[in-house]
């Protein structure tokens, strides 16, 4: 019989984003383990394609104001750190043969690894000096009740894990101030059988650009002034600034599927990802398993997928991006060669590729005694881990 294995999300109002590590999880792996995710809310959409496959799935029943779900993530978020409610529902539902993976910062549980996608108020940090400033001014006041916040969490969560992976090195550093070690870095998965060249000889007649809370604009809007034409996807604001809804050279396309996304990617002459803050990032892993190279920030996530100079570029500030990106589009077409490098980068962050180290971690926990036994909570020791080399595959714990 196969182990017992949950999962635990944060609320499930779609599975892209956090929640698509789950998703690419549980489709890799439920062949070789019974799985079920438990998730303070999830819509009935989510709930029949986990279904689908097989997975059995909690919900523990919770239910947010909030409708996007990054607003419902920090609704979600706010109310554990303070109430423990979504604690106190998933022992309810908690079984005592069952082994836990927490990939959430809602459900405040202990586990056998806690796998840290990024705390909430080092963003807010990173966020607020690009707001107008009586906005901006509101969010540094509260920064310092965000990171309490945090503190009630990481003190409930990180105490009762015997192993604690980050989503990138990035990741984990931002837990320091926490004392948190973190034991290994396993990056995010991303489906290369969808994401990847559509066309043998792209079009690359405009650059395409991701516009959402954690990507500067300004940058973006810049380099359509400079004579780019720049295609834009996926926001999660519900108004977008004049300047990106009027320029004649700004192409906004809001939501696309993830058919039509590749295309984008593949034409592209090259992606520009001017983000503020991002722990990990999946739009230029996304671009570079179509092909096309990105242009972004040397630090955070990013940096540690980009490989500046083969597969992209690094800047560092608004002015250098803008400079850097008119100077690559005069260039004229990418090499072949270079789109050849990034496909090659891309595939270490392959389902296949990352869903082979995730098997390698289940298997190390269910060769033990449950999370939920009281032998299984330690203290963690207060020192913080390092992540493997920039270009070296990610090797878990345990593997």
């Amino acid at each position: 019989m196969s182990e017992r294995i949950a999962f635990l999300a944060d609320p499930l109002k779609d599975l892209h984003g956090p929640g698509r590590v789950i998703s690419l999880l549980t489709s890799y792996l439920g062949d070789d383990f019974d799985l079920r995710v438990a998730s303070p809310s999830v819509s009935p959409g989510v709930r029949a394609e986990l279904e689908g496959r097989g997975i059995e799935v909690v919900d523990l029943g919770r239910r947010y104001h909030a409708r996007s779900s990054s607003f419902c993530f920090a609704e979600a978020w706010g109310r554990e750190t303070l109430f423990q409610a979504n604690r106190k529902a998933w022992a309810q539902h908690a079984l005592p043969e069952e082994h836990v993976v927490n990939f959430s910062q809602t459900i405040a549980a202990p586990s056998e690894v806690w796998y840290l996608l990024g705390a909430v108020s080092p963003a807010i940090r990173d966020i607020a000096p690009s707001l107008p400033f009586g906005l901006r001014e509101g969010v540094r006041a509260m920064l310092p009740f965000a990171a309490w916040l945090d503190t009630n969490l990481i003190d409930m969560v990180a105490p009762t894990c015997s192993q604690i992976l980050a989503a990138s090195r990035y990741t984990g550093t931002t837990y320091a101030p926490w004392n948190v070690r973190v034991d290994g870095v396993l990056y995010p998965p991303l489906d290369t059988g969808v994401y990847r060249p559509t066309r043998p000889y792209p079009e690359e007649s405009y650059v395409l650009a991701y516009l959402g809370k954690e990507v500067d604009y300004r940058p973006i809007v810049a380099i359509a002034e400079a004579g780019i034409p720049v295609r834009i996807f996926g926001s999660k604001v519900t108004s977008l600034p004049q300047e990106v809804r009027s320029h004649p050279r700004i192409e906004v396309l809001r939501f696309v599927s993830e058919a039509e996304l590749a295309e984008l990617y593949t034409h592209a002459r090259f992606t520009i990802f001017p983000f503020m803050t991002e722990p990990f990032g999946y739009v230029p892993v996304e671009s570079m398993a179509c092909g096309t190279p990105v242009l972004t920030y040397g630090r955070h996530g990013p940096s540690e997928t980009v490989i500046d100079g083969r597969t992209g570029w690094f800047c560092d500030g608004r002015e250098a991006f803008v400079r850097q990106a008119l100077a690559l589009w005069e260039a004229g077409q990418i090499a072949p060669s270079v789109r050849r490098a990034c496909v090659d980068r891309a595939q270490s962050f392959s389902v296949s590729r990352v869903g082979e180290q995730w098997r390698g971690v289940l298997r190390g926990i269910s060769s033990e005694a449950p999370s939920c036994m009281p032998t299984r909570v330690r203290p963690r020791p207060l020192a913080i881990g390092s992540g493997p080399a920039l270009e070296a595959a990610p090797q878990p714990v345990g593997s």
